[in-house]
């Protein structure tokens, strides 16, 4: 065969194996779908808030503040149970009748899977009612009417034990006692508030601070009673200077106590010590050094070791000016609002669900750390644990610890000198 044909027949072999592979289909590689992220839905918290009404002074800005800051950090760091956190919020106006209302719409219009209390004992009473009627825990701050509080899934962060009427008296005088030189009389100055009326006379014979205050000894010069929501305190002022006791014991709320310095103040008469229940305490600084006040929280040791104690200390003041507080220091109604929530996430991450029962049973059955410390809480003693507080007077322009011992600020103690 000669190298022409030889040439051509391999030419021809070549374009017979490329028509065949033009002619053999390909396989195409295969293509991978990218799936879209599935939305992730919230747990949704409910609660209302006294934004407006006789409360919103003490209530209406603390809350709502330490509420964002809260939960901006929380879902920062992934949220709870994998999911994002949202709170819905609505306005109770500091009445119980519109807290009944709004909690109702909360759970059954808003759908939320969680409830947090309000502001206030009456409107924290009225919520509770209605989380009861659908088995819902209940944690709430800022409430001390503890008697009334029997639901078996309330969770209170106001740190009072079962007696307030009597713990926080008996407390407070000694104190007093402590600084060498006890009183010997005591005018008490009381709101017809719900709150204010148990811790001035108890419950059902069960006694309150003008009882104590009479079976340690001193003598009650005045006794006089004013209309919750008063903001004109010059004649009972005037009865106070008239009475001029060694210690005022007042039990109001809001502004009342700031209200009743002024006009004491403007009458130019300054008792010995005052003690103005209930009032926020930023506003209070710089009436003078004869304030004292309990705390369950201040930015000393052991406080400053407790859960995000630090942290809150450095970022509310920032916080708290450009919501335009009246004072940004972190306070008492700011820890106890703060640490709701440490207790509502600590039951949720440790039941590992979002059902109630089991979030309540986990509550009951294990401490809570909380920015006040750690919490307990007895089923046998309506979910109270011990009362918490402590007495902080106003020294040096500020408000420091100064009773028990263990618990006072680092070389401060009751400075308390009765006139003669």
């Amino acid at each position: 065969m000669n190298k022409k044909r030889i040439y051509t027949l391999f030419v021809l072999l070549i374009l017979t194996l490329l028509v065949s592979a033009c002619a053999t289909p390909m396989i195409a590689a295969p293509v991978t779908e990218i799936e879209e992220p599935v939305a992730v839905e919230p747990i949704r918290v409910g609660s209302t808030v006294p934004l407006t009404g006789f409360l919103s002074p003490t209530g209406g800005k603390i809350h709502p503040l330490i509420g964002d800051l809260f939960l901006e950090r929380l879902n920062e760091s992934g949220g709870l149970l994998g999911r994002p956190v949202e709170w819905i919020v609505l306005d109770d106006e500091s009445s119980p009748a519109k807290a009944t209302a709004l909690y109702e719409q909360l759970i059954t219009e808003e759908k939320v899977d969680l409830i947090i209390g309000s502001h206030g004992s009456d409107s924290n009473l009225a919520a509770m009612k209605v989380a009861e009627q659908y088995g819902m825990v209940f944690p709430h701050h800022t409430s001390g009417l503890s008697y009334a509080y029997t639901y078996e899934r309330h969770f209170s962060l106001t740190p009072t034990g079962l007696h307030p009427n009597i713990t926080q008296a008996e407390t407070l005088f000694e104190a007093l006692e402590a600084s060498g030189a006890p009183p010997k009389t005591v005018a008490f100055v009381i709101s017809q508030f719900s709150l204010d009326q148990f811790l001035a006379h108890g419950y059902e014979g069960a006694g309150g601070a003008v009882d104590v205050a009479e079976a340690r000894g001193y003598e009650v010069v005045l006794e006089v009673e004013y209309p919750a929501g008063t903001t004109d305190f010059s004649a009972i002022a005037a009865q106070v200077e008239a009475a001029d006791a060694d210690f005022l014991y007042m039990l109001g709320v809001g502004l009342d106590g700031l209200n009743l310095i002024k006009a004491m103040q403007a009458l130019d008469y300054h008792p010995p010590a005052i003690y103005p229940a209930l009032s926020p305490l930023g506003p209070l600084i710089g009436t003078g050094e004869n304030v004292l006040n309990i705390l369950a929280f201040a930015p000393s040791e052991p406080y400053l070791s407790y859960p995000d104690a630090a942290w809150l200390i450095e970022a509310y003041p920032p916080a708290a000016a450009e919501a335009g507080l009246r004072s940004t220091a972190l306070d008492a109604t700011a820890a106890q609002s703060w640490a709701t929530w440490q207790l509502l996430v600590a039951g949720v991450e440790g039941a590992g669900s979002l059902d109630h029962a089991a979030i309540a049973d986990w509550l009951l059955h294990n401490e809570v750390e909380t920015i006040q410390g750690p919490m307990t809480f007895d089923p046998e003693n309506q979910n109270y644990g011990p009362d918490l507080y402590a007495i902080a007077q106003i020294q040096d322009k500020k408000w420091v610890m100064v009773y028990p011992p263990e618990l006072a600020t680092e070389d401060y103690t009751v400075q308390y000198a009765p006139s003669e």
